[in-house]
C-alpha cells in the first residue's frame, strides 16, 4: 500500500493540488505552510509521522512524500532528500515559482514549470503516473484555477 503525505502552500493553488490528490489517494494526509521556516517545520513534521507509520503499519508500504506549490532552498532539498532516503520514502516536488530554479537543476525529483499553475502540474502527473480522472471530471476546476492565477501572474 502507498501513504502519501502531502505539503502544499496555504493558497488556492495549493489547496487546489490538494483537492486532486484526496481524490486519488486512498491513503493521504495533507500538511500546509507558507514560505519561510513554516516549511522545514512541516518536513520534520512529516518525517516524524512517516517513522511512526513505518512502526504501526510495516515496512512494506510505500511512503511518497509529495511537495506542491512550494519551492526549496538547495540547503532545504538537499536536508528533505537525505532525510527521505533515511526513511525509505520517496520524494516528488511539482512547483511553479521561478524562484527554485536553482535547486530544480539539482534535484531529480523537482519538477518545475513556470508556465503552468501547481493544480495544472499536479493534475497532468496525478494522470501520468496514477491513470487519475480518465473521465475528466475535474479538468473544469484544474482550467479555472489555472486561469485565475494566470491573470495575476503564475
Amino acid at each position: 500500500m502507498q501513504r502519501v503525505y502531502h505539503l502544499s502552500h496555504i493558497d488556492l493553488d495549493g489547496y487546489g493540488c490538494q483537492y486532486l490528490t484526496t481524490r486519488c489517494f486512498d491513503t493521504i494526509e495533507c500538511y500546509n505552510a507558507n514560505y519561510g521556516p513554516e516549511v522545514k517545520a512541516r518536513l520534520e513534521e512529516i518525517i516524524k509521522k512517516i517513522e511512526q507509520d513505518k512502526f504501526l503499519h510495516g515496512e512494506e508500504n510505500k511512503f511518497l512524500i509529495l511537495i506542491t506549490d512550494l519551492n526549496l532552498t538547495t540547503k532545504e532539498g538537499n536536508w528533505i532528500e537525505k532525510e527521505a532516503t533515511r526513511i525509505g520514502a520517496k520524494l516528488q516536488l511539482l512547483d511553479h515559482h521561478g524562484t527554485g530554479a536553482q535547486a530544480a537543476e539539482r534535484f531529480a525529483w523537482y519538477k518545475l514549470d513556470t508556465t503552468r499553475c501547481a493544480t495544472l502540474i499536479t493534475y497532468d502527473w496525478l494522470q501520468e503516473h496514477y491513470d487519475f480522472d480518465a473521465d475528466n471530471t475535474y479538468t473544469q476546476i484544474v482550467k479555472a484555477i489555472n486561469a485565475i492565477l494566470s491573470l495575476i501572474h503564475i
